[in-house]
């Protein structure tokens, strides 16, 4: 087996760990939890993925492409002394803000429970991208299948100990669980082994693709989680219960995106011309399995959901919504295959006015398909901005990038 097929092989298991994982979870809590405390647990997961995907952007996405190879394992303990130290600086901030506000007591405890679950998603997602820059995503797939069965056995004991029993301490779980496991994964890197007198100067090797790609972050999560805020501030959270629901027959297939990114960003980076026809020909096969899962779902979408959910009263023309995030997960994919293109060749500053523009584009194409349509026009709002973007970025590539090489 060549490196290329080892390590995409290795990383698309280790985001399969993730998605099972995550699918475990959201199908517990489907269970557990009523529709409007589902859809609280959905918003609030969104806001978590938001703060803890502007630390990857800021330093995650950047340190896959600028580390050193002559010094990889000082380079990562510098840039993640740099993020727990920020950390550090935002959680005394935060305590101080709120205790001298006297914020009532259920206010903090979202906002901190959001905090340092966010912050451990962050640590964790780091350290995956460092395993997987320097070669050794064993052990990303070893950190991830150890939180896949502690949150078995979590769920497992939570029939006779009730450690979830609401959207907050179903994120707390998530946090603690991340939390735990990422300290001997960090030991065996020997990520605490950093260098005081270079810190600044490695976290400058990152900043402007690092500043780049925060701001294509935070325009991405906008226009990508669009459909989450307007729906919230729209339908309520009955609606972001619905959506999330038909999310699970298409979530296993999303999170694998990560996991192929991250296998192929780095060598793209530095051969990009024959790595990138090897991303062309994974992507194709993902393509074709997409469709055909789809074909699939159109007449089985209604059993399987009675099949996962013991309740379904509130989650009705499920199979609707089932099919249009199938149509928004095939441009999820064409979106995410021209957008990891760009990113190898270092295209931040293009991707960040594209989802500028988009951003504000998909809150107005959400509202008004939302009001209309309801809980299918905010979807069907997702998808038309999904679609622009992807051919966007792919008319970007062929006539700066690909026209460039040929």
């Amino acid at each position: 087996m060549s490196k290329i097929k080892f390590h995409l092989t290795i990383s698309v298991l280790n985001q399969a760990a993730v998605a099972v994982t995550n699918y475990c979870l959201t199908i517990y809590l489907l269970n557990i939890l009523s529709v409007e405390n589902f859809g609280l647990y959905g918003i609030y997961f969104a806001v978590v993925l938001f703060l803890s995907g502007i630390g990857n952007a800021l330093f995650g996405t950047p340190l896959t492409v600028a580390i050193p190879q002559e010094r990889k394992g000082e380079f990562g303990a510098n840039i993640l002394a740099v993020i727990i130290t920020l950390v550090a600086i935002l959680a005394l901030t935060l305590v101080s803000i709120f205790e001298f506000f006297f914020i009532a007591t259920e206010y903090k405890r979202l906002f901190y429970i959001i905090f340092f679950t966010s912050t451990s998603l962050l640590l964790k997602d780091f350290i995956t991208r460092f395993c997987i820059a320097i070669n050794k995503t064993i052990y990303a797939l070893t950190m991830n299948l150890i939180i896949f069965f502690s949150l078995i056995v979590i769920i497992f004991l939570n029939n006779n100990f009730a450690y979830i029993e609401d959207e907050l301490s179903a994120l707390y779980v998530i946090g603690c669980i991340n939390l735990l496991t990422i300290f001997p994964i960090t030991f065996l890197l020997k990520l605490f082994k950093f260098n005081p007198k270079l810190i600044f100067s490695d976290f400058l090797l990152i900043k402007n693709n690092g500043f780049w790609s925060t701001l294509s972050h935070i325009f991405m999560n906008i226009r990508g989680q669009a459909h989450i805020y307007i729906s919230a501030l729209v339908l309520g959270p009955t609606a972001i219960a619905q959506m999330n629901a038909a999310r699970l027959f298409v979530a296993p297939f999303m999170l694998l995106i990560p996991g192929i990114n991250f296998a192929f960003l780095p060598k793209l980076s530095k051969e990009f011309d024959y790595y990138h026809n090897k991303l062309k020909k994974t992507y194709f096969v993902f393509y074709v399995c997409i469709i055909l899962y789809t074909l699939l779902l159109i007449p089985t979408s209604n059993y399987i959901f009675s099949v996962i959910a013991q309740d379904q009263s509130g989650y009705e023309n499920i199979s609707t919504l089932v099919l249009i995030w199938c149509a928004i997960l095939l441009s999820v994919f064409f979106r995410s295959q021209n957008e990891i293109s760009l990113q190898s060749r270092s295209e931040f500053k293009f991707i960040s006015h594209m989802n500028f523009l988009l951003s504000l584009a998909s809150l107005i194409v959400i509202y008004l398909f939302s009001t209309i349509f309801f809980v299918a026009g905010a979807l069907i709002g997702l998808l038309i901005i999904e679609l622009i973007l992807g051919f966007s970025l792919y008319s970007y590539f062929r006539k700066k990038i690909h026209g460039n090489s040929s």
